[in-house]
């Protein structure tokens, strides 16, 4: 096993996303009855989060690879915020 930190977040919303996405992940096993990591990862995928403005991971990838992406959301995907500043623009 590798070491683990812990340290306090600068976005709380975040923070909201992964304990929506364990909420989520949990029902969605019990539902599609599968423990397949790869299946429920792409289920989550298809979730939308307030982070990057209530897209979905597999909806902004898309916009991304098309090229589609605004400036804001191209430096938010791509962890280029300002500094000083919260993602939320």
């Amino acid at each position: 096993m590798s070491e683990v930190s812990v340290a306090k977040t600068a976005n709380r919303s975040v923070v909201g996303t992964m304990n929506e996405f364990a909420l989520l992940a949990e029902g969605y096993r019990e539902h599609m009855e599968t423990s397949d990591l790869v299946v429920l990862s792409m289920r989550l995928a298809e979730t939308p989060c307030s982070a990057i403005k209530y897209n979905s991971p597999t909806q902004l990838l898309k916009e991304c690879l098309a090229g589609r992406l605004d400036d804001s959301m191209s430096r938010l995907f791509l962890g280029q915020h300002s500094p000083g500043r919260g993602l939320h623009q």
